[in-house]
């Protein structure tokens, strides 16, 4: 069962680097954002489990991607394929709501509002609804179970953490800090290069 999590995670590292060569970065800078995702504790521990967190990851990367072409080419065509992603996405985990709200926010905000003009955002949306549409039946067929959960984590477990419990967490973490300093790292290394 870790074949899949592990194709999610070859495929991102493509993903990546296309992403890079979209905004016109060299081979130098493929190398060493891929080197970051490849070795990051996070994402090699996420890539080898059969879990949702790797599949998550991935349509987060894939949708990201979509929307710098979007961006990038101003193809209308692209909301389609972003919308049809997004509906896998939430059949997977609804957390890709938090991404497409700032991301219509987003555009909403910059020049790029002239996007929403296109008929292939209505075509688009239309499809990701289709995608969705069996799992909010489920939904509202059985009383809305992931609502009902999301309460009973806030009473049972997430009254037990505070945000700055949270914050300290995260930097006693081992992992996640090694990933922060090798982001630093990558994110300084690469802006030296270019600036030069």
């Amino acid at each position: 069962m870790r074949f899949f999590p592990a194709i999610a995670g070859s495929v991102s590292v493509i993903i990546i680097a296309q992403m890079v060569k979209e905004l016109k970065g060299g081979i130098w800078a493929i190398i060493i954002v891929a080197s970051a995702f490849v070795l990051s504790p996070a994402f090699l521990r996420s890539n080898t489990l059969f879990q949702p967190v790797s599949n998550n990851q991935f349509f987060w990367l894939l949708s990201a991607y979509l929307i710098l072409k979007l961006l990038k080419t101003w193809n209308t065509k692209i909301w389609t394929g972003i919308f049809i992603v997004f509906g896998i996405a939430f059949l997977n985990k609804y957390s890709i709501t938090f991404f497409i709200l700032s991301f219509f926010f987003a555009i909403l905000i910059t020049e790029h509002r002239i996007l929403f003009r296109s008929k292939y955002l209505f075509i688009g949306c239309i499809s990701g609804i289709i995608i969705i549409m069996p799992n909010l039946i489920w939904q509202y067929n059985h009383n809305w179970p992931v609502i009902i959960h999301m309460s009973e984590l806030q009473k049972t477990q997430f009254v037990n953490v505070s945000l700055s419990g949270f914050i300290i967490d995260i930097f006693q973490s081992r992992e996640e800090v090694q990933s922060f300093c090798l982001y630093l790292f990558v994110y300084s290394t690469y802006n030296y290069f270019v600036q030069r």
